[in-house]
């Protein structure tokens, strides 16, 4: 049985895609891109061919014009339709998310020990908001890890949703974090522009206002308690370098929250606790088979 990570990159830098690479290098046995920039030489590809998994030929690119998010994803599994691999599992990975080392644990421990009635493993990640230290959220996330089967494809242009998935969906107490909004609200602005462009009104709006959207967005954060990954660490410390100022002002606003400590812990409790719940519930429904009971933990 194998993992495989499925990727979209295009032309605009992602100062992620490094970490993220490196965060799955042992974790997935081969990875499939599809590079829709239409350019045969830009930074993403000179990073991509930089990792250690495309040095060790783990690595298909598979080059296009954009055709959409969703169009551009089902590229990714078209590669997969070529070959029939019983038992193989793909798993969902954008370049602006950086996994922790417990992903290994999921997807070489827990996966091939799954009973064939699981198909679908969901977990979830932080979404860090503006500097590293401060949390949006902790979203679910649908659908990171499934079941490959030929009828599987991917729908919609922006905010693309996976179609054809079969199996019962398991979720697991598995962190990760996402780093999209960790850059400056210029940058963030134009990546809603076009989302805009795509026929997603919400983004269309906050691309209009997007300086005021985020000192608004600021009001509800939390301080983040925890440690980043290691492969992370390098492009926040050149998010934090290249953006001092704008980091000030962030520190300004939030600093005036009388409770914002004491609520950003209480909320890490909570989360605690729900991971505790997802063991739980996992583990009970999981009681006919031991052996992946045995993989399961808080990740």
């Amino acid at each position: 049985m194998s993992i495989t990570a499925v990727m979209l990159i295009g032309a605009k830098r992602e100062p992620f895609l490094g970490a993220c690479l490196a965060s799955i290098r042992d974790a997935v046995d081969h990875l499939v891109v599809n590079d829709n920039s239409g350019l045969a030489e830009h930074p993403n590809l000179a990073v991509m061919r930089g990792s250690d998994l495309y040095r060790a030929g783990r690595v298909t690119i598979v080059p296009s014009a954009f055709l959409g998010f969703g169009p551009c994803r089902d590229l990714c599994l078209d590669e997969l339709r070529k070959t029939t691999e019983p038992g193989r599992w793909v798993i969902f990975v954008d370049c602006d998310e950086v996994h922790s080392p417990a992903i290994g644990r999921v997807t070489k421990g827990l996966l091939p020990r799954l009973p064939e009635r699981i198909g679908i493993v969901d977990g979830y990640f932080y979404q860090i908001f503006q500097s590293p230290h401060l949390l949006k959220s902790l979203d679910h996330r649908h659908n990171l890890m499934f079941r490959f089967h030929p009828d599987i494809h991917w729908t919609g242009q922006v905010h693309e949703k996976l179609a054809g998935l079969t199996g019962k969906r398991l979720v697991v107490p598995y962190r990760y974090f996402h780093y999209g909004y960790l850059e400056p609200p210029a940058v963030i602005a134009n990546k809603w522009r076009f989302y805009g462009s795509l026929g997603d009104p919400q983004s269309g709006r906050q691309s209009e206002a997007a300086g005021e959207f985020m000192q608004q967005e600021l009001k509800g954060l939390l301080r983040f308690y925890g440690d980043h990954p290691a492969p992370a660490m390098g492009p926040i410390g050149d998010y934090e370098r290249d953006n001092g100022e704008w980091l000030s002002q962030i520190t300004e606003l939030t600093g005036r929250q009388t409770l914002f400590a004491v609520k950003s812990r209480l909320r890490f409790l909570q989360i605690e606790a729900k991971m505790r719940y997802l063991l739980f519930q996992s583990t009970r429904q999981l009681m006919d088979c031991p052996e992946a009971q045995a993989e399961l933990t808080v990740y």
